[in-house]
């Protein structure tokens, strides 16, 4: 696993909400029902989702979730980071203090190369990327 479970969880429930295409705001419950995620987990992830300007809550009658942005301008990288942050760029592969280029780690060499690769990965797709792959092929996204 790449990601924790609140980050797999935030990737589903943005690209969601992108995919519906619409101004009004969408329900974290009907989130939860229709990608079968707990609901009080995401309610807090959702939340977390807000307050790093990826998402937008609405109170009240009618109220719910939309992007704070155009799906085009947020990244995966975004979500990652608003979730679980952006220490598994940094971090030791095998968790070692002292891994650097000069002091490596075993793993340190392909580790480094696999997470520079994910992070550009991350940085460059933007959620209407994945939102267009799901509306393409809708089997190949699905759980």
């Amino acid at each position: 696993m790449i990601y924790s479970k609140p980050c797999m969880h935030g990737l589903r429930a943005v690209i969601y909400i992108a995919s519906r295409n619409v101004e009004s705001p969408v329900r974290g419950e009907d989130i939860a029902r229709e990608e079968d995620l707990p609901q009080p987990f995401l309610s807090k992830i959702l939340k977390i989702l807000s307050s790093r300007n990826i998402l937008q809550s609405v109170r009240g009658p009618g109220g719910g979730f939309r992007l704070a942005r155009p799906p085009e301008e947020i990244t995966l990288l975004d979500i990652v980071e608003a979730i679980d942050g952006l220490t598994q760029f940094e971090e030791c592969a095998l968790g070692w203090k002292t891994c650097q280029d000069d002091k490596p780690c075993p793993l340190h060499v392909s580790w480094k190369g696999m997470r520079q690769g994910l992070r550009e990965y991350l940085s460059r797709t933007p959620v209407s990327e994945l939102v267009q792959m799901e509306k393409n092929n809708p089997k190949s996204l699905k759980h």
